[in-house]
């Protein structure tokens, strides 16, 4: 079960043909690099969910994914070095993960599940 915070998707474009992991939230990186280092209040304001906490008990596990990978490691780095203490990316990205047959949540309409489909 992926938590609140569990999966950080940072490449938009693909989710209106592909989906995403479910329970995935976005952060387009490449428009707004500097996402972690953004006040709290801002950081919602963008983004739609409340920005995570970088350290301490209430510091989630930040995974980081893209299509294929390259993103997702360069955005993990940049919750690094903006002090993220637990943060990984997705090796294989959405590309292992539909090619495993994982499922997809929709990203428009209400969190309708469907069987994940190759890009």
């Amino acid at each position: 079960m992926v938590t609140v915070y569990g999966l950080l998707l940072i490449f938009h474009l693909m989710l209106r043909s592909t989906g995403t992991i479910p329970g995935s939230l976005n952060i387009p990186i490449s428009s707004h690099p500097n996402a972690f280092h953004l006040p709290a209040e801002n950081f919602h304001h963008l983004f739609g969910f409340k920005k995570p906490e970088t350290n301490g008990p209430d510091a989630p596990e930040l995974v980081f994914f893209c299509k294929a990978g390259v993103r997702g490691r360069a955005a993990a780095q940049l919750a690094k070095n903006a002090g993220y203490s637990r943060v990984g990316d997705y090796p294989g990205s959405w590309l292992d993960w539909s090619a495993k047959g994982g499922k997809a949540e929709r990203f428009e309409g209400e969190g309708e599940v469907w069987e994940g489909q190759g890009v």
